[in-house]
């Protein structure tokens, strides 16, 4: 993955240096020589003479605008998009359609009553990271990747990390190609605070190994301060750290390289009743509970700039200096003002030897229904291609001056998206597991014990996640 990043990013120094119309022939990395070919996937010269495909998606954030595009305007990453679809659509002679599904909920609805009715309507569906995730399974709905011809897994626009949890005893139902767009959560951090208050570089203690929770804390309790003197911390003063409470704070026990399930060939075991666990919630609440470092809130469409929300902290009025962040809702701070850099979550501590982000994208899977071998041309190419436009146009957008401010960013990005991790307990949540979303409930209700948390929510819970893999297994039946 790191000579895939080099390699994407090098695309996009050739992109800047040339014909913008073209994707480069050649890219050298240091010692390491690749060419497109290289990666190209070798499939039969199969022509489907106009046939449409097309792929059903969850209106949401990540998908929409990125799937595919009317014509080109200019913009970098409908440009991508678009050359990625002409290319497709060339090399195979098919029509590339998509159809909106609604919310979160409808994509199961949907795929059902048209698997029910023995349709051939939908040949690639791109569903939520959790919403209809665990409908489908259960119901038989979606096919194995591992049975879909013309796909090559082990290809480096397949997410091998995803790969390996999705695949339980010869099924993978779902899976992450670089079509979709990864959703890590990241951090912001305010530069000038950073030299008013004689801080740490921030990117220093990343390359040095040292940025730990710990270390976030530490800093964090300095610069808060109440701006206004009226003796009230509220939206109108300054915090060492600010974020949503809710999803989001997901991520943090991965950041720590704590998952909560592991997949064994008996059933998903829950690997989270440790003394790091307990640890990593203690952290956390001293970093929202003691002191003043630390403005939460609850998520909210409200509060979500995604969907038009406005943030109750305002980052770039200098009201924070670490804010918390989905990377994907980035492109809502263009307009920023203050000077600021991005991180990764920290770690644990500086033993661990990577910064770890849980990917929060969407999932693709294939309909029961749909002519697989088609499915797997046309989905091998559009992973390709993804690579050879969309990718460095979603890297341009982030590392120009569009968004990001400086030449360490790139650095940051490339940490964050080299290692992106996935987990059974995330993505078969299917709204029933109170141990995933432990860290959420517990720092919601202030509380500490996650032990007499986790023996109250044990069972149920298990039940859920063991009941979803025998269904898996009945898939070789």
């Amino acid at each position: 993955m790191k000579k895939l990043i080099a390699v994407v990013l090098l695309i996009i120094f050739l992109f800047a240096c040339g014909d913008t119309n073209e994707p480069a022939d050649e890219v050298k990395s240091n010692d390491t020589e690749t060419t497109e070919a290289s990666i190209k996937p070798i499939l039969p010269a199969t022509r489907y003479d106009g046939k449409k495909f097309t792929i059903a998606y969850l209106y949401w954030a990540l998908y929409n605008d990125n799937i595919l595009a009317e014509n080109e305007t200019g913009d970098t990453t409908n440009d991508a998009v678009y050359k990625r679809q002409l290319a497709v659509e060339e090399e195979t002679g098919i029509k590339l359609d998509m159809i909106d599904l609604g919310g979160i909920s409808d994509t199961y609805i949907k795929v059902k009553a048209s698997v029910m009715a023995g349709d051939d309507e939908y040949q690639l569906v791109l569903t939520h990271c959790v919403g209809s995730v665990v409908e489908m399974v259960m119901d038989k709905l979606i096919c194995s990747w591992l049975e879909v011809p013309n796909v090559d897994l082990a290809k480096p626009y397949w997410k091998q990390n995803a790969n390996k949890t999705f695949s339980i005893a010869g099924v993978q139902l779902y899976a992450v190609s670089d079509l979709i767009r990864s959703d890590p959560n990241a951090l912001l951090f305010n530069k000038e605070l950073i030299t008013d208050y004689g801080l740490p570089n921030p990117y220093d203690l990343v390359n040095d190994g040292k940025w730990t929770w710990d270390k976030l804390i530490e800093i964090s309790g300095v610069v808060s301060v109440d701006l206004n003197g009226d003796g009230i911390m509220d939206t109108n003063d300054r915090y060492g750290y600010a974020g949503n409470l809710g999803w989001e704070m997901g991520s943090i026990p991965y950041s720590c390289n704590q998952f909560i399930i592991e997949v064994k060939p008996e059933g998903p075991e829950f690997i989270c009743n440790t003394e790091k666990m307990v640890s990593i919630i203690d952290k956390m609440y001293d970093l929202l509970y003691v002191g003043d470092r630390a403005y939460t809130w609850p998520y909210s469409r409200a509060f979500d700039p995604n969907v038009g929300g406005t943030p109750p902290v305002d980052f770039g009025g200098g009201h924070a200096l670490f804010f918390q962040l989905p990377l994907t809702s980035i492109v809502n701070f263009r307009a920023t003002e203050v000077d600021f850099g991005i991180l990764p979550f920290p770690k644990y501590d500086e033993k661990q030897e990577k910064y770890l982000s849980l990917d929060w994208c969407g999932l693709m899977c294939v309909p029961v229904t749909a002519n697989v071998e088609m499915v797997g041309h046309v989905t091998e190419l559009l992973s390709y291609y993804s690579v050879i436009y969309t990718v460095p146009a979603y890297y341009d957008t982030l590392l120009t001056s569009k968004i990001s401010r400086d030449n360490e960013s790139q650095a940051m990005l490339n940490i964050i998206y080299d290692n992106l991790v996935y987990d059974y307990a995330l993505n078969f949540y299917g709204n029933s597991s109170n141990v995933f979303y432990s860290i959420v409930n517990l720092l919601t209700a202030k509380s500490r014990d996650f032990t007499s948390y986790y023996v109250k929510n044990y069972e149920k819970d298990h039940k859920h996640y063991q009941d979803i893999y025998e269904a898996i297994l009945d898939y070789n039946n």
